[in-house]
């Protein structure tokens, strides 16, 4: 188990590097941006929030990681921004090749002059050693709505858009680290190997399918109990929206619930005293966050496969009318 979770988080660390690299390869190759903003928020707040953590705790090569999807979502939003307006003629393969790599060239270089100034601004920071765990918090489940958000889009528009399959496979890659964490924490347990790998497949299929269930029951959810539209701060919203708040809220209490069950059940089955439950529980909570985004992305991209399915045989037919 030890040799396993040291695999995938080998493999999972330069994955989250470049993710988002195929979804602006992508916007850029159509000139169009049909992906959900929410996604790209989101993903921004998250690897931001993400990246000030693991810089006041001095964990570079992490910060480095999130600084880099940061970027990359940075540019996402802006092409967004940019196609809304304007969505030109598609460039040449070469083209759309030459920008990405000018991109990711650029990038490159602002990571490494702007990681000293942010790692000093971040340990400056007065409220961050509070804030600290809140942000942890709020950047794993930021990143486990985002996928979420993409795959309710789909649902919505019956359309994959311009979603990339090479970035969801890439982002699963990445959140399939959830082995590699519940390797670590296994490795904390006190009891026989049999009873350790048995309870941490036990907790780890009912995560998996509780995870699955309630995804599910969010995404059809018509949100009936929330009012037509509220006046906030000088400006009307709707349902949708608030049925958009609604999820996150949900999918958040979704993973607070079954990391807290595990934090409190397993440690008495692993024999973890006091003094290593808060690290124990910690990984618990990394477990929970990463598999649970593991079970959206895996239905995004089950979403997708059926759309572009469907979405084939039209394409023919759209051009011929034209």
């Amino acid at each position: 188990m030890h040799w396993l979770g040291q695999g995938v988080y080998w493999l999972a660390n330069p994955l989250a590097f470049l993710f988002t690299v195929p979804q602006i390869h992508r916007m850029l190759a159509r000139r169009s941006g049909e992906v959900s903003p929410l996604m790209t928020v989101f993903g921004l707040f998250s690897a931001i929030a993400a990246a000030a953590c693991f810089a006041f705790d001095d964990k570079t090569l992490m910060m480095f990681r999130n600084l880099a999807q940061a970027g990359g979502f940075a540019v996402m939003l802006g092409l967004e921004l940019r196609f809304a307006r304007v969505r030109g003629p598609r460039p040449s393969t070469l083209r759309a090749i030459v920008e990405i790599a000018a991109i990711v060239a650029v990038l490159t270089a602002a990571l490494f002059a702007a990681a000293p100034a942010f790692t000093a601004a971040v340990r400056a920071a007065a409220l961050m050693g509070p804030l600290l765990v809140p942000l942890q918090t709020l950047a794993g489940f930021g990143f486990t709505y985002m996928m979420y958000a993409q795959l309710k889009k789909m649902l919505v528009d019956h359309s994959t858009g311009d979603s990339s399959p090479q970035m969801m496979w890439a982002f699963l890659g990445t959140k399939a680290i959830w082995i590699w964490s519940l390797a670590t924490l296994l490795a904390l347990s006190a009891a026989p190997a049999w009873i350790t790998l048995g309870a941490g497949a036990a907790f780890s299929a009912v995560c998996w399918l509780i995870s699955h269930a309630v995804l599910t029951r969010v995404l059809t959810a018509k949100w009936g109990f929330l009012p037509e539209r509220i006046h906030i701060l000088g400006r009307d919203v709707g349902r949708a929206a608030l049925g958009e708040a609604a999820a996150f809220v949900a999918l958040s209490a979704l993973v607070g619930g079954l990391s807290l069950a595990g934090a409190l059940i397993l440690p008495a089955v692993f024999g973890i005293g006091t003094a290593g439950w808060s690290a124990f529980a910690m990984y618990v909570v990394y477990t929970v966050q990463t598999l649970v985004a593991c079970v959206a992305t895996l239905k995004a991209l089950d979403l997708r496969r059926f759309l572009s399915r469907v979405e084939a045989p039209a394409a023919p037919a759209a051009a011929a009318k034209k």
